[in-house]
């Protein structure tokens, strides 16, 4: 069960969801929600951190 108080496990259950090869602007709010919570925790050594920027950037047009 996914509880308020532990949301490091809603990373884990965001990671599972498949990511196509096209993502779209629905996917980059995915990505974005990860960031976001790894940020607030101050997690920034996290495994998933960089991918899911990269992929938010991609999708977003930062860097282009």
């Amino acid at each position: 069960m996914l509880r308020k108080s532990d949301p490091l496990a809603a990373v884990e259950i965001y990671c599972k969801f498949p990511v196509p090869k096209e993502p779209s602007f629905d996917d980059a709010y995915i990505f974005g929600e990860i960031v976001l919570i790894l940020f607030k925790h101050e997690k920034y050594d996290h495994p998933q951190l960089a991918d899911n920027m990269i992929r938010l950037g991609r999708i977003m047009g930062i860097g282009e």
